[in-house]
């Protein structure tokens, strides 16, 4: 499937680079033309070509314009508004799964955390970014696919905030035929477009120096942010198993892994990998190579994460599933738990008991070298040698350990087992070079 969606992209993107060296063919009176030859399927098709201009990075002010011209100002703006909305709509999708899925996987921690909080606004962002021309209108559509905000907030808000713009330049069209025909209501169609104009041209302004009323309008609109009292004070049943959970041993609060908003889909929000891997990179490093992460990965856009985190719902545990099982805090008490909603008991058992023996060997040669590093004197070129392969073993047995939890093979073999092994060589390679250089007279 990767080839198929390289091959997608690169359509695309010759397909774009093709049009924006042919625009200039692209003119209103062609335009109008193509639509009144159409009959009444010219509305349709318009809507359609104002989608396809959107896909391909060609003006919209034009085609509102024309709109307005040929339709009137509110037929014509409402095209447009549809158009626009269904072009930002597609290349939204079209960036999500081409692309979406990759940049997830390669988002460092600064670009996670980024994207966390863009999905945290939601369409308040949406909202931001349509109304303050920051960025170009076609370009911004691609870029949010890539972010994690949920489709519908996504092209609703894009609609509504679009109404002040394509309005305006509906009237203006309209106002430009009517001019050229000696139609007497130019001038107030003009005065209206212009009105318009200055409305959507103002309003990035007036929300920059209005920003309580705003705030007040959105706590109105918006379903009710996390009070400030903790939210145990609501939720006292999970108190206790909170308590027992590492999140709260290391003080991270609920809105982590909940988000910030009672949308009612909070607890589908902290069972989503994306919630965890903001913070444990090491570990998602692991898991996305196991048969569970590859699996999950596969089928993520499927799983219905609303749905109690059973066996039977999902085709292969997320992080959630096993480190919350049955909905506790506490991660986990009994490791086989999860296991065994699947798997058979006599696979868990010889699973397990082979996971500790990997544990075993990779903690003996973590002894081994590290009781031969104290042995090394604490000058150079043994100081620095010896603090690089301290960490180094470190590092490589939670490697080892995160890949005998995960099934990982390269964490459990490449960067675990065999790792170890270097590192150990590296250490008895310093023990025989102090050896050589005390016996040198």
């Amino acid at each position: 499937m990767k080839w198929l969606r390289w091959s997608a992209a690169l359509l695309l993107i010759a397909a774009i680079a093709g049009m924006l060296l042919n625009r200039d063919t692209l003119d209103a009176t062609r335009l109008e033309m193509w639509v009144r030859d159409w009959g009444w399927m010219g509305k349709p098709a318009f809507v359609g070509i104002y989608a396809l201009a959107t896909l391909l990075f060609l003006p919209g002010s034009l085609l509102t314009l024309t709109a307005g011209a040929l339709f009137g100002p509110w037929l014509g703006g409402l095209l447009s508004l549809l158009g626009a909305t269904l072009g930002a709509s597609l290349s939204f999708l079209i960036a999500r799964h081409l692309a979406g899925a990759w940049v997830t996987e390669k988002a460092g921690e600064k670009l996670t955390r980024l994207l966390n909080g863009v999905d945290a606004e939601g369409w308040r962002f949406v909202a931001f970014t349509r109304l303050v021309p920051i960025f170009p209108f076609n370009l911004l559509n691609y870029a949010l696919g890539l972010t994690r905000i949920r489709f519908l907030p996504y092209a609703l808000t894009s609609l509504i905030c679009m109404i002040p713009g394509g309005m305006a330049y509906a009237w203006l069209g309209h106002a430009g035929r009517a001019a050229t025909t000696g139609d007497v209501e130019a001038i107030r169609a003009g005065l209206w477009g212009l009105g318009l104009l200055t409305l959507a041209l103002l309003l990035p302004r007036w929300i920059k120096h209005s920003r309580k009323t705003i705030l007040i309008l959105c706590l109105c609109a918006a379903p009710p942010a996390l009070a400030e009292e903790p939210c145990e004070h609501c939720h006292a049943p999970l108190l206790p198993s909170w308590q027992q959970s590492r999140h709260h041993q290391t003080d991270v609060q609920c809105q982590a892994c909940h988000g910030t908003r009672h949308t009612g889909e909070m607890a589908a929000h902290a069972r989503r990998n994306e919630s965890c891997i903001s913070c444990h990179i090491n570990e998602n490093n692991s898991y996305k190579t196991s048969k569970h992460g590859v699996i999950t990965t596969l089928e993520a856009e499927r799983m219905d994460f609303t749905l109690p985190l059973t066996g039977g719902n999902l085709r292969a545990p997320t992080c959630a599933y096993c480190h919350l099982h049955q909905n506790a805090h506490a991660s986990l008490q009994d490791q086989t738990a999860p296991c065994r909603d699947c798997h058979s008991p006599r696979f868990v058992t010889t699973w397990m008991e082979s996971g500790a023996r990997n544990r075993a060997i990779g903690e003996m040669k973590y002894r081994e070298a590290m009781e031969l590093l104290a042995t090394l004197p604490d000058r150079p070129p043994f100081q620095e040698a010896t603090l690089r392969l301290r960490e180094s073993l470190r590092h490589h047995l939670k490697n080892l350990t995160l890949g005998v939890g995960h099934q990982s093979p390269d964490e459990l073999w490449w960067h675990g087992q065999a790792a170890l092994d270097g590192d150990l060589l590296r250490v008895k390679s310093l023990r025989g070079a102090l050896e050589r250089a005390d016996q040198t007279p």
